[in-house]
């Protein structure tokens, strides 16, 4: 007679969590990389010691192959079962190129562009999510409630500022919209000559001096927050591209900065208050890949970290 009790129960292989390891077990596909470089292998190994900490910048030299270093940590975060994550590109081109990357070296992936998931692997909890800073950042995100990450890869975060800082931007174009940028403007005329300084404007306007835009002065959103409001309900805002940013920014518009020049008008606060967002407070991993950094500060006001 067999005793089933001391028969030991099958063990399921579990995914491997080291970077370097999920790379050697990928498939030998056509055209994938053999090995790491040194550089791609020493990023995993040094991410992989603190992969715990909530931000990690990864910097590398342009054409170190940051694609795959980024690709690498991700799939290592879905094999730990953390949650959602999320692969983030500047473009959508770079999003398409890193998907191809990733069909390059056998790895399973999501897209989300254009509104739609390219397949149920993300939802599932089977791959990670190739998405944009945009749809990221928007302020109707489809990255909430049971989609909200729990650990993200920002690719080139090195220019990321002007993406971020951009759902927070109100650009209000002339030739877009005449009559709200005319609205805008007498206000803003309006603040120069209140400190005697309307020639300052007037030369910025006409194209006089070096100057191509000038700052207003710095409480002119606060004295004029209703008037600002009105402008923008006339232009049924609602149904323009500046929906989006004035959302973010109807509740504090009397705490931003505003830039004027003849072709626009920006309204932004004078830091990005990225800290709004639950996808950049504590709790949730962050790893950011940049090329070698001149300024550090250009990543800080970015992330905000």
């Amino acid at each position: 007679m067999i005793d089933f009790n001391k028969l030991s129960r099958p063990t399921s292989a579990s995914a491997p969590l080291d970077p370097a390891e999920i790379f050697a077990k990928t498939p030998n596909l056509k055209d994938a990389p053999n090995d790491l470089w040194k550089g791609q292998a020493d990023a995993l190994s040094q991410w992989h010691k603190c992969r715990t900490v909530d931000d990690i910048l990864i910097s590398l030299n342009t054409g170190a192959g940051k694609s795959i270093v980024g690709i690498l940590i991700a799939q290592s975060l879905v094999n730990e079962k953390l949650g959602p994550i999320l692969f983030v590109c500047s473009t959508i081109d770079l999003v398409l190129q890193t998907a191809r990357e990733c069909d390059r070296i056998g790895i399973k992936y999501t897209t989300r562009l254009r509104g739609e998931f390219s397949n149920d692997l993300f939802e599932t909890g089977k791959a990670f999510c190739i998405t944009t800073y945009q749809a990221l950042f928007a302020p109707i995100s489809a990255f909430k409630s049971e989609r909200e990450p729990a650990a993200i890869v920002f690719d080139d975060a090195h220019v990321a500022e002007r993406i971020v800082r951009d759902s927070f931007t109100l650009t209000i174009r002339r030739k877009e919209f005449p009559d709200l940028f005319s609205s805008l403007y007498y206000i803003i005329k309006r603040e120069f000559e209140s400190i005697e300084r309307g020639s300052h404007l007037a030369y910025v306007m006409e194209g006089i001096g070096q100057f191509s835009m000038t700052l207003c002065p710095p409480a002119t959103a606060y004295r004029n927050r209703e008037q600002i409001l009105e402008a923008l309900r006339a232009e049924n805002y609602q149904k323009t591209n500046l929906f989006f940013p004035a959302v973010q920014l109807f509740q504090n518009i009397q705490n931003c900065a505003i830039f004027v020049s003849p072709e626009l008008i920006e309204i932004t606060p004078p830091f990005i208050p990225a800290r709004t967002f639950p996808l950049l407070r504590p709790g949730v991993r962050r790893s950011y890949l940049s090329a070698t950094l001149d300024f550090e500060t250009v990543f800080v006001r970015a992330f905000r970290v």
